[in-house]
Formats: structure tokens, sequence, C-alpha cells
């Protein structure tokens, strides 16, 4: 069976060589990915993004320094090959969005719901993934303390 699409819960590391060389050097991404630039670009999903792919929904927290800027820059290149690719900052922590997943409730149920519908590049979003993005507005609209 094909791949149908993916959706990526707050990820801050899409570009490691970023997280590594950038303003605020990460010593965590640093000592977890080893001292080797050539690693750091292969085991970045931003430098490895080269064709097309299939459905992508990035959940970012908005509570985060840079994983709403990593998920954007991801999202752009996407959508540049060619991609349906879409942006959903919320305003839960990372561990909020992932205790969320898995309880019974509209957010866990869409991601357990099957695509039953083709994705056609012409069209402005994906019926599935608007059908997340509906359920998951609540918590888009939640005030950072």
């Amino acid at each position: 069976m094909p791949w149908l699409g993916t959706i990526s819960l707050d990820i801050s590391g899409y570009d490691i060589v970023k997280k590594i060389t950038g303003p605020n050097p990460s010593e965590f991404y640093k000592k977890k990915f080893s001292e080797s630039p050539d690693y750091w670009q292969k085991a970045s999903p931003f430098h490895a993004l080269n064709n097309k792919i299939p459905p992508f929904l990035a959940i970012c927290s908005r509570r985060s320094d840079d994983a709403c800027s990593q998920a954007e820059n991801f999202i752009r290149k996407a959508e540049n090959l060619g991609s349906y690719a879409k942006l959903l900052p919320v305003g839960l922590s990372h561990g909020e969005i992932n205790a969320e997943l898995g309880k019974d409730s509209c957010y866990t149920n869409s991601q357990k719901a099957e695509p039953r519908h083709s994705v056609n590049a012409n069209k402005s979003s994906h019926p599935d993934t608007e059908k997340l993005c509906r359920c998951l507005k609540p918590y888009a609209q939640v005030k950072d303390s």
C-alpha cells in the first residue's frame, strides 16, 4: 500500500544542520548527531527532501523556541516541490501535544481516520487534513502562558 500521508507532531529537528550550526547551537543535537557535518545533512529531513511527498501536516508548539520555524521551512520546501503540506501551530507544549494523542477525543479519532480522498495537486487542500485542522482548531486558540 502506498504511503498516504504524514502528520508530524512537534518536531524541532527538521534541519539538524541549522540546529547545530545556527545562532544558538544545540548541544543536545550535537551530542545525538555526532560531530560530522555530513551526517547532520543526511539525518536532516529538510536536506533529505528532494522530491514531492504525500500530504504532510506539521503540528508545532508555539511554546517552543523554533519548532514552528523549523516546520515552516520544511513545509515551504515541500510545497515548492509540488507537495501538499500544511502547518498547524498550537498553543500546547510538546508534552501536551503528545499527551493528547491517544485520548478518546476528536484529535485522536482524526489521527486514526483513513484518508478516503485522493490528492489532486491543483486543489488547495486535502479533505482529511482539513478535517483534522478543524478538529485541532480549539487547541490553536489556546493562549500561551
